[in-house]
């Protein structure tokens, strides 16, 4: 008896995991691949991965474990860096891109939790063609301990594209303070991206002021040396070094 072997028609389909399907994305980086026929653009953040991707006919966007799929309609600029440094006066956004052409300006964006973004700042796009443009906002009114930013791209004809999201938290500060508790010598290493000045005050637990002196930053790291042998032993607050005050204890 012969065997008939019948055909099948093969379907080769997406298949997406991650440990979560919230929009919110928690990231602090990502980056962007093309060929002839699609593109991925990919943020860094929790686990995702692509068993199987097999689709010319779109743009395929992973973000934190969703999806967004869009028409083929080319974007007139790739974006291929969006980070986000935080530095002792402000946050700093950098972005890189190339195949800028008709490009109109970028909005950076910010939000404090994750969701409601608003529009801080404005970059006119000089539109540098193939070669590779980098440009720079900085943030001086970030107040809380943790930003998201994020990129609302426009070109001339008015259509616009979002980047991915950069998370930066005021949690790695720019500075180090030994030894604390401090007997003697306290020692403040301080890195900066730029050259000013800088007052350092000391306050006792009741708010007084019992120290202050100014200090002048250069660019790169910087060694201060604050004596503190004639102080009394117990808790101070240290001010100058970011907006929160640093507890600081004498014995």
């Amino acid at each position: 008896m012969k065997r008939i072997l019948i055909p099948f028609l093969l379907l080769i389909v997406i298949t997406v995991t991650a440990q979560t399907t919230s929009p919110q994305v928690i990231s602090t980086a990502g980056n962007f691949y093309s060929n002839s026929t699609a593109s991925l653009s990919v943020t860094v953040g929790e686990l995702t991965s692509v068993s199987t991707v097999n689709n010319p006919s779109i743009n395929l966007t992973l973000t934190q474990g969703f999806q967004q799929n869009f028409d083929g309609t080319t974007f007139p600029v790739r974006l291929i860096e969006f980070t986000g440094t935080k530095k002792i006066v402000c946050n700093s956004i950098n972005w890189k891109v190339v195949d800028e052409m008709d490009m109109d300006h970028y909005a950076i964006q910010r939000s404090f939790d994750g969701n409601n973004y608003s529009t801080i700042g404005i970059v006119k796009a000089t539109n540098g063609g193939v070669s590779e443009k980098l440009y720079n906002y900085n943030d001086s009114t970030a107040t809380k301990a943790i930003t998201y930013y994020r990129l609302l791209m426009y070109e001339k004809s008015g259509s616009s594209s979002y980047s991915w999201v950069i998370r930066i938290s005021s949690i790695e500060k720019p500075y180090k303070i030994y030894p604390n508790p401090v007997k003697d010598v306290l020692t403040l290493e301080v890195t900066s991206d730029q050259n000013y000045s800088r007052e350092i005050q000391l306050f006792d637990m009741q708010g007084k002021l019992v120290w202050k002196n100014s200090y002048t930053l250069n660019v790169g790291n910087n060694i201060i040396k604050i004596n503190l042998t004639k102080q009394l032993p117990g808790s101070y607050l240290l001010r100058g070094l970011s907006t929160d005050a640093i507890k600081i204890i004498k014995n």
